[in-house]
């Protein structure tokens, strides 16, 4: 609730100031993307203390250009939130939850989601408290394959024509379009670069399974940045279970399930025999 206010009450403050809808809703999200990254690394807050001083420095006849700074935020905020919501709710689903009733109704989105939620969580199983995988039963789990690809590429076309809608820029529906591939594209591709490397597994993964690259492009550097994220993932049990973000790091702190400290104390008295219990501390 309070990044909502973090959000809401800089746009209102400034628009009925100003009356500048463009620069209301820029200011805030610069706050918002500044309060929100800071929770998470310091380098990171370097993006919207950038972006801040161009709306300080630069000229005012490159101001109209806002609309367009608003879309590719308000696009990052609610991709972050997409990542969030099928990470937390498709592969940590429950017996009959929602989510679950709902794909129910269309056998080919019912059967995708008992697969992909079942070899999540045998994932979750087959890592070790230092995030090596010993052994490895669905291999699929760890990269994101073209038969995902349509899927999440609709959501994400949902989400940047409404990211058009709210931010009022002028972009030709035919670009959204194209550019809805290329982000699916680039957002599958990062996820299969980083999430096996981050597990130190050494598989036989290529192009033909899923947006790859055959090694061409080194990004020991991402995988480092969002190493430590992803490891209290695995390594917080429970209900306190968080970072659901793996590559678009955000929602879980929106949403209050961003864990900075592993804590596994209560989730031991009942678990003492799981290998995560017999680290000093839990």
């Amino acid at each position: 609730m309070k990044y909502f206010f973090i959000l809401a009450i800089p746009f209102v403050a400034y628009y009925v100031t100003t009356g500048k809808y463009d620069e209301s809703l820029f200011l805030s999200f610069l706050l918002l993307f500044f309060v929100t990254f800071l929770h998470y690394s310091s380098v990171l807050c370097l993006i919207p203390i950038l972006l801040g001083m161009c709306f300080v420095y630069i000229p005012r006849k490159i101001r109209p250009y806002y609309p367009f700074l608003n879309f590719f935020m308000l696009l990052y905020v609610f991709i972050s939130i997409v990542e969030f919501c099928i990470h937390k709710y498709a592969m940590h689903c429950r017996p009959g939850d929602w989510l679950g009733k709902m794909a129910s109704l269309f056998p080919f989105m019912e059967k995708e989601y008992v697969e992909q939620c079942e070899s999540h969580l045998q994932h979750h199983k087959e890592v070790e408290p230092d995030m090596s995988l010993k052994r490895v039963e669905h291999e699929d789990t760890l990269f994101m394959a073209w038969r995902l690809f349509l899927f999440i590429e609709s959501i994400f076309l949902l989400c940047i024509f409404l990211a058009k809608f709210i931010s009022n820029a002028a972009i030709d529906s035919w670009w959204l379009i194209v550019s809805s591939f290329f982000i699916t594209f680039l957002y599958q591709y990062l996820w299969n670069k980083t999430h096996v490397n981050m597990h130190s597994y050494e598989a036989d993964f290529s192009i033909w399974m899923g947006p790859y690259d055959e090694k061409l492009f080194d990004l020991s550097w991402m995988t480092a940045l969002l190493y430590q994220n992803h490891e209290k993932h695995h390594m917080q049990k429970g209900e306190q279970k968080g970072n659901y973000n793996i590559i678009l790091l955000g929602a879980d702190e929106w949403f209050g399930t961003n864990v900075k400290e592993v804590n596994n104390r209560e989730y031991c008295v009942s678990h003492s025999s799981e290998k995560i219990c017999k680290r000093s501390p839990p």
